[in-house]
């Protein structure tokens, strides 16, 4: 339920709203289903609040751990994650992310399930917007944590085809990634995952001469975005933030402000 708002002629808001029965906090417009995981979470980490620039809310879905998720190929977390997108709608979310790109596996589901609002559960929904800015011929990089599950039949599968070459570095062997990540360790080395990060761009711009841009796939890894960018020769990279940020810029619109 949306709070109901006094406009006064000049176009501002007034102080007169209505409770929203399920609402716990106000004014988060972005709310973020969860994997059941714990980790240290860093800033550049979906799962950190302050990697955004507004509030956000957060709801787990109990039982869904990465390596569930990765295993999920007959998609049956899709309610679980649809019933946790609605929560955070209910309470006030004017749009839902998660925290892994292998979420993708629920988009449909729980577009359906909070229509109208902006669902944008992967940042493998990118790839389209990229392709469309890129020449026929050159690569699309994707890092991920899992490149034995993340394919392009799988991409390709939950998508359709994205009409550039897809090249897929995983970092399911990279050992200090490997051991928050899958592991679950207590500790994060973010200086160790970030080598690994950076070295997994460097491999894709040895092996890719026609590299137009990378895309991490793990929501971990926007905190080193900086660094595969420098390793890759400057070429865009694109992440769960990038997508994030399109999405609210899009859902709150000012005007502009210069010079005439």
């Amino acid at each position: 339920m949306r709070p109901d708002r006094r406009m006064h002629p000049d176009g501002s808001l007034g102080d007169v709203y209505r409770i929203r029965p399920s609402a716990q906090v106000y004014g988060a417009p972005l709310g973020i289903v969860m994997l059941d995981f714990r980790s240290p979470f860093i800033p550049g980490d979906v799962g950190n609040a302050s990697t955004f620039s507004f509030p956000v809310m957060y709801r787990t879905v109990p039982g869904l751990s990465v390596s569930a998720i990765l295993a999920d190929s007959e998609s049956q977390f899709a309610e679980p994650v649809a019933e946790a997108a609605r929560d955070l709608v209910e309470s006030g979310a004017g749009a839902v992310t998660s925290n892994c790109g292998f979420m993708l596996r629920y988009q449909q589901k729980v577009c359906e399930a909070v229509a109208p609002t902006p669902v944008l559960l992967s940042s493998l929904l990118q790839l389209p917007i990229i392709a469309a800015t890129t020449a026929p011929g050159q690569t699309i990089g994707i890092i991920t944590a899992d490149a034995t599950v993340l394919t392009v039949d799988l991409i390709e599968s939950l998508m359709g085809p994205i009409g550039r070459p897809l090249a897929i570095v995983g970092l399911q062997d990279a050992p200090s990634f490997r051991y928050t990540m899958f592991d679950g360790g207590p500790t994060l080395d973010a200086a160790a995952i970030g080598q690994e990060a950076a070295a997994a761009a460097a491999q894709l711009r040895e092996d890719n001469p026609a590299l137009a841009a990378i895309l991490l796939e793990c929501a971990a890894l926007p905190a080193y975005a900086h660094l595969v960018q420098r390793v890759a020769g400057g070429v865009p990279v694109y992440d769960f933030t990038t997508l994030v940020d399109l999405v609210h810029h899009a859902r709150f619109r000012t005007a502009f402000h210069g010079y005439y």
